[in-house]
């Protein structure tokens, strides 16, 4: 009687609830938006970055650390080796599931006492 409409909504939120972007670039890209807005409303215009693994340093941790290299100047945050009072680190997971798997970034923002400001989290699906 009724056509149904179907539709499709990427949802990218802050922790608790975790978003699902289409590609690691989206995730990346989503995330440092929430970074340098949240840096800015803090009246913050600078990170130190850190790494992206847990314990031994990866290529998908330096690639993820690279591409937030990247992106937050893009977004009026400049990246520096000291002089700032905010540190952006993060992490990664990978989880296996039977027809895809799921990359899981997790990215931190601490001050120079090392309490945590902000914390951001998004999944991607990986076919």
């Amino acid at each position: 009687m009724f056509p149904t409409l179907r539709l499709h909504v990427l949802v990218i939120a802050l922790i608790p609830s975790v978003g699902h972007a289409q590609t690691l670039s989206d995730a990346i890209a989503g995330m440092t938006e929430h970074v340098a807005s949240f840096l800015k409303e803090s009246g913050r215009d600078r990170v130190l970055l850190g790494s992206f693994d847990r314990k031994f340093e990866t290529s998908m941790g330096r690639n993820i650390q690279s591409s937030f290299e990247e992106s937050l100047p893009k977004n009026d945050i400049l990246v520096v080796d000291e002089g700032a009072d905010t540190r952006l680190f993060g992490e990664y997971s990978i989880r296996q599931l039977a027809s895809h798997s799921i990359l899981t970034v997790t990215v931190t923002l601490v001050n120079s006492r090392g309490k945590v400001l902000n914390q951001y989290r998004r999944r991607v699906k990986i076919t």
